[in-house]
């Protein structure tokens, strides 16, 4: 997104229209290798400049969104592609790759399309705030822009 910046600019116009000024748009992107409050501060800059009119907030998830999944993987088990004692000890947002570490704990291989949908239905996301500061900052975001518009 950093080296194509007019494509995202127009992304953002695209989707801010849809809303016609009432809502929150959120741009999500995985820092991978990046640290991600420079990936946050580069890509909030682009998406300023397309001055849209309506609430933007961008996320950076630390590495992969997967590691999202990894911080409250416990809540995850009730879904069938689950192992049943799907357990993650570690920092979530360390390993280098989430979503292999994610595919372990998984009785099938791991799909983003197949599987985000349904993972972000149960994700305990109490939990997820609990152990992924990245999470717990994009769960501020919304509820920093839901509060808004309430006033």
């Amino acid at each position: 997104m950093l080296n194509r910046p007019h494509e995202l600019q127009s992304a953002v116009r695209l989707q801010a229209g849809r809303l016609r000024g009432a809502g929150i748009l959120v741009i999500l992107a995985d820092s991978d290798d990046d640290e991600p409050v420079w990936l946050r501060d580069q890509l909030a800059t682009i998406v300023v400049a397309a001055a849209v009119g309506v609430d933007v907030r961008v996320i950076v998830a630390v590495r992969e969104y997967e590691a999202w999944f990894l911080a409250a993987v416990d809540s995850l088990r009730p879904h069938p592609s689950m192992s049943d004692d799907a357990v993650y000890a570690g920092d979530p947002e360390v390993p280098r790759s989430p979503k292999d570490r994610l595919g372990e704990l998984m009785v099938e291989a791991y799909g983003s399309v197949r599987h985000q949908p349904a993972f972000n239905a149960i994700l305990d996301i109490d939990a997820a705030a609990d152990r992924s500061p990245s999470f717990r900052r994009f769960v501020g975001a919304l509820d920093e822009a839901l509060a808004g518009m309430s006033d």
